[in-house]
């Protein structure tokens, strides 16, 4: 009873790995490519049964398939990278062609392999693979990145910015309302939230806004970068283009690499606000006196952005299991910029003496004057710019108040040295 019982325990949680599998599958988007081409002998008649191999160079893996009758050849399914093709038929020389590189979403075709006749023994060599001009087997147009591209081009992690470099595609500007990885695009006419983004064929899109869900920020991580502006029926969903994160694997050799992409203030120009005299900042020739009671001496705010990675990826199983891995972290710090209504809420030095000596008395006048606004410190910490907010809100409220009583008689001589 109890090996009945354990035998369809198995025979459940088998099926529930099958189901699990089948739903995998049937939700992997467009991760691969493919490898097509004819095989003819040197008067141009088509070689029948020739077997074809596809070798992917990083990890010996194979893929094969054979001509038929037809002396044409696909082979489907082929995950992005560089490959080996070897074509065998009896009674001619094995063909070779090294360096075929595969696009997700593309097919590499060979066109027309000739064949020579002569032994199995000996191999006509090709270097430099195949890369059409034209697109002759889809109507679909593709821009593609690969890992290099993503990692020299001046864009930082920031990798939407490359989709800027495909014609029909601009920035979406003022109509831009989705989130960006670094670009919000508007492709061939159409708004922002009209495009499909994806990592590694995955929908990641943000349902509530539009753009990307998950921000990619590992440019050593990208095996490429696609780019599909006009597509068929197999993507849809979207009236732009599809953004294809497509990320790298491992291979037979452990590889891996670090990054840090600095960008700070440490060698900036200064603002307006950390140099105009309207916010209480010396200006040129003008001593700020001790303790910076006069004004406050320039300086630049803190901005210190750290975005730092790094991947590894390498063998579990030589030719058989591989693992790849990748992190990027963002750490961003930010001084405080000196900021103030100006004229519009206080009087200036030369109005507040023009109160002073109205209203010698005034609580109100007396109030105001406490309130030193060439005190803001730009590099001031975060809780001393909260006490001195507050402080001054109290003051302000303070001011308010005892300005009610006597606003009457005040209000119009008060007007005239307020500015």
């Amino acid at each position: 009873m109890q090996s009945e019982f354990r035998l369809n325990k198995l025979h459940l949680l088998g099926l529930l790995a099958l189901i699990f599998a089948a739903a995998f599958a049937m939700a992997q988007g467009i991760v691969t490519g493919s490898i097509s081409g004819t095989v003819e002998d040197a008067q141009g008649a088509v070689v029948t049964n020739a077997k074809v191999t596809a070798k992917d160079t990083a990890t010996n893996r194979e893929y094969s398939g054979d001509t038929g009758g037809t002396g044409l050849f696909t082979l489907r399914a082929v995950p992005p990278g560089t490959y080996t093709v070897t074509i065998e038929a009896p009674n001619f020389r094995k063909y070779e062609n090294k360096g075929v590189v595969v696009n997700v979403g593309s097919a590499a075709d060979l066109g027309h392999v000739k064949m020579e006749v002569g032994s199995n023994s000996e191999t006509l060599t090709v270097e430099g693979g195949s890369a059409p001009l034209i697109e002759t087997s889809t109507q679909q147009i593709t821009a593609i990145f690969d890992s290099q591209k993503a990692r020299d081009l001046p864009v930082g992690n920031t990798l939407d910015s490359l989709a800027l470099f495909v014609p029909g595609i601009a920035t979406a500007g003022d109509a831009a309302f989705s989130n960006n990885n670094g670009a919000e695009i508007s492709v061939n006419g159409q708004r922002a939230r009209s495009n499909n983004y994806q990592i590694d064929g995955q929908n990641n899109n943000d349902n509530s806004v539009g753009g990307p869900s998950i921000f990619f920020g590992n440019q050593d991580a990208i095996s490429e970068l696609q780019i599909v502006t006009n597509y068929s029926a197999e993507y849809g969903r979207n009236m732009g283009a599809v953004v294809n994160y497509v990320t790298k694997g491992g291979t037979n050799a452990f590889h891996g690499s670090a990054y840090e992409i600095y960008n700070g203030s440490r060698w900036d120009s200064l603002t307006n606000e950390s140099k105009s005299g309207l916010f209480g900042i010396c200006q040129p020739g003008q001593d700020p006196g001790p303790d910076n009671v006069n004004c406050t001496p320039p300086s630049r705010p803190r901005v210190v952005d750290n975005r730092f990675g790094g991947t590894i990826g390498g063998p579990i199983l030589k030719d058989k299991l591989w693992f790849f891995g990748s992190t990027n972290f963002q750490r961003q710090r930010f001084g405080s910029s000196p900021s103030t209504s100006g004229g519009g809420i206080l009087p200036t030095p030369a109005g507040l003496q023009a109160l002073q000596a109205a209203y010698p008395n005034n609580s109100a006048v007396a109030a105001l004057g406490n309130i030193r606004l060439s005190k803001i410190q730009p590099q001031t910490r975060d809780g001393r710019i909260v006490a001195w907010i507050r402080r001054v809100a109290f003051q302000l409220k303070l001011v308010r108040s005892l300005v009610i009583s006597p606003l009457s008689t005040m209000t119009t001589r008060a007007l005239d040295v307020w500015t």
